[in-house]
């Protein structure tokens, strides 16, 4: 007797429970043309149309598409629908390539260089979510100045160009779902939503919630079958039905896919197969696994040795057991032995029974036992679910590289050190790759995004190993980017690299950050000190050597470390002296006749000598601003501030640059500094800093409107702050901070309708804090929202907060004390993962 044929057409979230299901119920699953995971209606319908050969694809749009290993050739034959089609509709946003629906996750995965950096991705989505030709002018300027999109091959900018992003309305929704019924026959189609799993903090997520409504209420016009699962996942215990303790409200746990597809076949497929008079005879039941569950949860969260002695006592009682068998293998591949690992679990590889933490055993089992193929596909597996871990990216890069396939190993490295910054050894092997692939565009990019990075988020590990590795390269600029930041917090570690890099003829580098020791240790360290007298012996000599060879500039900087070292020595006082005074000559010399290219030239080669005297900075900065350069002007002048933080005119020079090119901000910053001042000398500038602030008085409103108009709401607030403070426009701006936070207000209402937002929303709740810290309802969105997004000590700040100002909630301390405990158990995963990276 034939079996009911069933297709699904969704994520893992079907198609899990589906594989498992079909290993012990009468039912057979049919893939034929299922090219990839989709999520929305649209996404849907454009699958049917495919797998009917109604619909084809361009060559460039199949990365975001099909899954890796999928035909896009594959002929559709007599295609026929399956006895019955299974579709889930998990999301409303969007994706457009031209009239082609795109996947989100295969999209950002093939363009991760360019959805690296958080505000390029903000404001390139802000520009494709508008359709309007201005905005595509803009989107077109804004990726042409891109240096990352630019490094992409013409197919790919044009693809990237033509992407568009929109949130789907019920009515659409509604339209795809029956034009889904009308082709496949009210009978034969079964519509699933997404599971409304709650956050940590308790919510459902307002956009899935709403998603899960229409996509009930469109199958219920329809008079279509429709199955939500969130009742059958609370019955069930959210903990135990979603992965990672149920803090992953995206993946089911095996144990719920079970359960899952249980209710699904007694409610929706056995009536069908009765009806057709198909087989309903059901296989042996799989055994309940309990057993399997209790022990897992005793290895991961109580004693893993008493965990492990129980399930080799029970493997021995049930040697079959897939289950079991599967545990057994993350307890192998845990004490290190793959060999085991690979024994136990390959035959299980297809099982429907193999989970995620089995499966990611098995692929390092299989790198280490000198199977890198297959290590990559189970990888490419698990990355295709929309699984994502460092250890699932480290071992695809190194099997990947094993396997000669250079460009997706970096690949793979670069994606695991976006996932985690802090896992340093990623970011060195891409930039070791480039250099010797001599791959200059690429090497430059990467060499930014790991600048960024650490200048975004300090990390003293990652700026050791990244100093470190400048060292060994002879790369100066990382050197400066990575050494100064550990100089800060470990100023002996540093001593060591300091005399390397000078050695390998680092000097200017080597030299800065000898200055930066000196100065945060103190001269009184004479262990240091002694250390640093030793490195710089043989300083004067070479300085007279660059000079012979015309390095005036890098003379100069290892002069200035020689002394930083011994400010006494006359020999380096000597030098130094002579080359500013000959700088400083040749400058005026040049502003005499107006010749404001040669004193621009010469700062340009002047190097650290340009802060030396006031006199060759501001001329600098004077001649760059009389040359239309304001922008590079004013950074000159900024720069001068710092190197002379006493002198009045540099700061003056400074706000009238700032002025003059429309930064008022820091205009007002500065003119608001010397009105303060009781130095004399400021007070030539008075007359100027009033004129400023009239004008900012007039204007300021305006440019706050601009700012927040741009979505620049940092910029606006930090704005109104400095019109508060320096101008008449007090009430004004009050006026305006009153609009701002309602627009920062509208615009989380809008977040909270879109999915997939990231960090977005808790930069707006910040904002909207900046501009009033202790409202209560702002905290609590704000400690909620860290919850959601796993942030758990940041959340309990915003908790304590709230108590500070609102004490007393009871709902405040009950999710204190839960912010606690996951972040204990955090901690002690984090705990667990490190010996097995380390291995």
């Amino acid at each position: 007797m034939s079996k009911i044929a069933i297709t699904p057409i969704g994520t893992c979230r079907i198609n899990t429970p589906l594989r498992r299901g079909a290993a012990r119920y009468p039912f057979r699953l049919n893939l034929e043309r299922v090219y990839g995971f989709v999520h929305t209606t649209e996404e849907a319908l454009q699958q049917l149309e495919f797998m009917a050969g109604e619909r084809g694809f361009a060559e460039e749009q199949l990365p975001l598409l099909f899954r890796p290993g999928e035909r896009a050739d594959a002929a559709a034959g007599q295609w026929q629908p399956a006895d019955l089609t299974i579709i889930e509709i998990s999301s409303a946003k969007s994706y457009r390539v031209g009239d082609t629906a795109v996947q989100s996750n295969y999209l950002t995965r093939y363009f991760a260089d360019f959805f690296a950096s958080v505000p390029r991705t903000r404001r390139f989505w802000q520009l494709a979510s508008e359709s309007d030709r201005a905005s595509r002018a803009e989107m077109a300027a804004f990726l042409k100045a891109d240096p990352v999109y630019n490094l992409y091959s013409k197919t790919d900018q044009a693809l990237l160009a033509s992407i568009s992003m929109r949130m789907q309305g019920f009515d659409e929704i509604l339209q795809h779902m029956g034009a889904m019924v009308e082709r496949l026959g009210r009978n034969r189609i079964l519509f699933v939503t997404h599971v409304n799993a709650s956050g940590p903090d308790g919510a459902v997520i307002a956009s899935r919630d709403k998603v899960i409504r229409w996509v009930k209420l469109a199958a219920e016009r329809l008079g279509t079958q429709i199955f939500d699962p969130t009742g059958l996942m609370r019955e069930f215990g959210q903990e135990r039905a979603m992965e990672r303790e149920g803090l992953d409200t995206t993946h089911y746990t095996n144990a719920f896919s079970d359960r899952w597809y249980t209710h699904v076949h007694r409610e929706f497929v056995l009536p069908r197969i009765i009806e057709a008079g198909m087989d309903a005879e059901q296989g042996e039941a799989a055994s309940p696994s309990l057993l399997a569950e209790s022990i897992g949860a005793a290895i991961e969260n109580d004693d893993f040795f008493e965990g492990a002695r129980q399930l080799f006592v029970a493997l021995a009682d049930h040697p079959d057991n897939a289950a079991l068998r599967l545990l057994a293998g993350q307890v192998y591949g845990q004490i290190g032995d793959y060999s085991a690992v690979v024994r136990m679990l390959t035959p299980l590889r297809e099982s429907p029974e193999m989970t995620v933490p089995a499966l990611a055993s098995l692929m390092r089992a299989a790198y280490e036992s000198g199977d890198a193929a297959t290590a990559v596909e189970i990888a490419d597996q698990l990355l295709t679910d929309e699984y994502e871990t460092i250890e699932i990216y480290e071992m695809a890069g190194l099997a990947a590289d094993k396997l000669g396939r250079a460009d997706a190993a970096v690949h793979y490295a670069k994606l695991a050190f976006r996932l985690d910054p802090g896992q340093h050894r990623f970011a060195t092997r891409v930039l070791d790759h480039y250099i010797a692939t001599g791959e200059t565009e690429l090497m430059r990019s990467w060499h930014a995004e790991v600048r960024d990075r650490l200048a975004a988020a300090p990390n003293v590990p990652l700026a050791r190993a990244l100093a470190e590795w400048a060292v060994g390269r002879q790369d100066e600029q990382m050197f400066r980017a990575a050494s100064l930041l550990v100089a800060q917090s470990e100023p002996r570690s540093m001593v060591r690299l300091v005399e390397e890099a000078a050695t390998r003829g680092m000097l200017a580098a080597a030299s800065e950050t000898l200055v930066e020791l000196v100065a945060l240790s103190g001269s009184d360290d004479t262990g240091l000190m002694r250390s640093f007298r030793a490195m710089v012996a043989d300083w004067p000599a070479r300085c007279e050597a660059l000079l012979e060879e015309g390095r005036i500039g890098d003379a100069y900087v290892l002069a200035t470390g020689y002394m930083t070292v011994l400010p006494k020595n006359r020999d380096a006082r000597r030098i130094e002296r002579g080359i500013v005074l000959h700088l400083r000559d040749k400058i005026r010399s040049a502003q005499a006749i107006g010749d404001h290219e040669a004193v621009i030239r010469m700062g340009q080669g002047a190097g650290r000598m340009l802060f030396r005297r006031f006199e060759i900075a501001a001329a600098y900065a004077r001649s760059l601003l009389a040359a239309g350069r304001g922008i590079e002007a004013l950074a000159v002048a900024r720069q001068g501030c710092e190197a002379f933080p006493e002198n009045i005119d540099m700061r003056g020079l400074a706000a009238h640059i700032a002025a003059s090119i429309g930064e008022t901000a820091l205009a007002l910053t500065l003119y608001g500094e010397l009105d303060f001042e009781n130095d004399p000398a400021a007070e030539r500038y008075r007359v100027r800093a009033e004129r400023c602030f009239e004008r900012a008085g007039r204007n300021g409103i305006k440019q706050i409107r601009t700012l927040v108009a741009a979505g620049e709401f940092e910029k606006a607030i930090a704005l109104c702050r400095l019109l508060e403070q320096h101008t008449s426009a007090r009430e004004r701006v009050s006026v305006e901070l009153v609009k701002l936070r309602r627009t920062l207000r509208n615009r989380l209402r809008e977040l909270d309708e879109e999915e997939d937002t990231g960090t977005e929303p808790m930069r707006i709740l910040r904002l909207m804090l900046a501009i009033m810290p202790e409202d209560p309802s702002t905290l609590r969105r704000a400690a909620l929202e860290a919850m959601k997004l796993q942030d758990f000590e940041t959340a309990l700040d915003y908790w304590r907060e709230l108590d500070r100002v609102s004490p007393g909630l009871e709902s405040t301390a009950n999710n204190i004390s839960r912010c606690q405990i996951h972040a204990q158990r955090q901690a002690a995963r984090a705990s667990r993962m490190r010996p097995a990276l380390a291995a």
